[in-house]
Order: structure tokens, then C-alpha cells, then sequence
């Protein structure tokens, strides 16, 4: 008996310890631990994870900015990442390729190898939420990791948003007030 409550004094101190270590260390390491972001560059095309519309508007200000010719939406039928969706920021019609199968972050990068691959493309700009960049970065260089395509990896910033109803940390997520 007394050694499981040595056990557990000794968690609970060990727990303390790190939750002081997390709470000295600079911002900016926690953060470098969290994010990854790349400078974009010209490429093939650009591969926008699903999830909110501000991923797909990032590749929409990409696209227009040339840093890509095709724009292809992982799991397009998520929600507001639809291929009319993508028309409708103004990306060409003849330049949206649509993978509907993805269910995650392994899949997005399993089923956009094939269509990468199949279409010859040679570079690609991975377009995701800052928060699942690391994330995206490790499982697409798994996964990528055969190919010879160079992967350059732009991130959306989720930067506070103020709005009528309260604040908002990143789309869809209320800090205080009523929900958006």
C-alpha cells in the first residue's frame, strides 16, 4: 500500500515539474515545437487539406499569386471545401481536381500521392491550418518520402478574430460571447 502511494506523490510531482517547465519556456519554443512553415514557391500544383473555407481561400490567394497551375481539394466533400466552392474564390474550373475519399490527415496524403503521382507532378504546396502543419509535414514526408516530389508547406495563420458575437481564436471557435 505504501509503495503505490510513493507511486503516486511521485507522478504528481513529476506532473508539476513539467507543467512548470511548459509554463517557463519562451513562447516562441513552444510554438516552434507546434507550427511549421514554409516560404511558397512555384509548383504544380497546390494540395489544400479539408476543413474550414480560410484553407481554401490560402490556396485561392496562392493560385492567383502563381505559385500554382491546379488547385486539388483532399476530401472536396467536406463541408465548404467543395469544387464550387473553390469556383467561387476563383479558382478556373479546368484547374480543380477533386479527391473525395480522405477521412484524415494519412489518408489526405495517401490519396493525393496516387493523384500526384497519376498527373506527373513534380512539386507540390500543402495547404493547412498552422495548428496541423507539423502533423501534415510528418505524415506527408512519410508518405511522400519515395516520390522525388518536392513538398513546400504553407500554412493558414490562425491569428485572433474579433467579432460581433465575441472573439474568436480560429474559425469556429468562441473565446467569449455567443456563438458565431
Amino acid at each position: 500500500m505504501r509503495l503505490g502511494c510513493t507511486i503516486g506523490v511521485l507522478l504528481t510531482f513529476l506532473f508539476f515539474v513539467y507543467l512548470t517547465i511548459i509554463a517557463l519556456l519562451p513562447r516562441s519554443i513552444l510554438t516552434d515545437l507546434l507550427l511549421y512553415e514554409d516560404e511558397p514557391v512555384k509548383s504544380d500544383v497546390i494540395i489544400v487539406l479539408s476543413g474550414d473555407q480560410d484553407r481554401l481561400e490560402k490556396a485561392e490567394h496562392l493560385y492567383s499569386e502563381g505559385y500554382g497551375e491546379k488547385v486539388l481539394i483532399s476530401n472536396a466533400l467536406d463541408g465548404s471545401m467543395t469544387p464550387e466552392a473553390a469556383r467561387e474564390f476563383g479558382i478556373a474550373a479546368d484547374d480543380i481536381i477533386v479527391e473525395d475519399e480522405a477521412g484524415s490527415t494519412y489518408e489526405n496524403a495517401e490519396y493525393t500521392k496516387e493523384i500526384v503521382e497519376e498527373k506527373g507532378f513534380s512539386s507540390a504546396l500543402v495547404v493547412t491550418s498552422d495548428y496541423h502543419m507539423r502533423r501534415t509535414k510528418v505524415v506527408f514526408d512519410r508518405v511522400y518520402g519515395d516520390t522525388g516530389v518536392r513538398l513546400t508547406y504553407v500554412p493558414i495563420t490562425m491569428s485572433m478574430k474579433i467579432g460581433a458575437k465575441g472573439i474568436m481564436s480560429w474559425p469556429g471557435s468562441i473565446i467569449n460571447g455567443s456563438e458565431a
